[in-house]
């Protein structure tokens, strides 16, 4: 029996801390990379394996892709941080860098949570993923999430796109 073996970034925020230990209870072997160990302490009790790195340190990343199956790209900074910047860089820079670090180790499958704030406001119905999103969109975060979205259905992943809604608990 083949365990499939997943990398989750983003694995002690919001969306993460639910995503990991439901995945580990669903008998994936996963490893989470994390800037703060101390934060990742209960996901590592459950049975992750964990990952010292950044997303805009490539050198972190090539130990953290080696060997799995599928990378699951949660990590981000959100819309109330203030440096836009940094958003930027992490949203968008470090995105490209992990997607590049996983094709060369030849990852089979890349998920990028998104969010659907991408999308325009007014269509007279709920977003779907053929509408078009909001280029000129002057949130960081909302156009970093695009340009991401552009830069990896250009590159040779696996690649599926999810665009969450807004999260607020389990």
């Amino acid at each position: 029996l083949c365990v499939m073996k997943i990398l989750v970034t983003g694995a002690t925020g919001k969306v993460g801390c639910r995503c990991v230990p439901r995945l580990l209870a669903s008998g994936f072997d996963v490893r989470i990379l994390v800037r703060d160990a101390g934060k990742a302490e209960n996901l590592v009790r459950l049975g992750a394996e964990i990952v010292m790195g950044d997303l805009l340190s490539p050198s972190t990343l090539v130990p953290a892709v080696a060997g799995v199956d599928a990378v699951i790209h949660l990590a981000a900074l959100f819309r109330n941080f203030t440096d836009t910047e940094a958003i930027i860089k992490t949203n968008q820079v470090g995105t490209a860098m992990l997607a590049d670090a996983a094709t060369l180790a030849g990852v089979k499958r890349f998920i990028f949570v998104s969010t659907s704030n991408v999308y325009n406001s007014g269509y007279k119905h709920p977003a779907c993923e053929n509408d078009r999103v909001n280029m000129a969109d002057p949130r960081a975060y909302s156009s970093s999430k695009i340009a991401a979205e552009q830069q990896l259905l250009k590159m040779d992943l696996n690649l599926s796109i999810l665009r969450l809604g807004f999260v607020y608990g389990d």
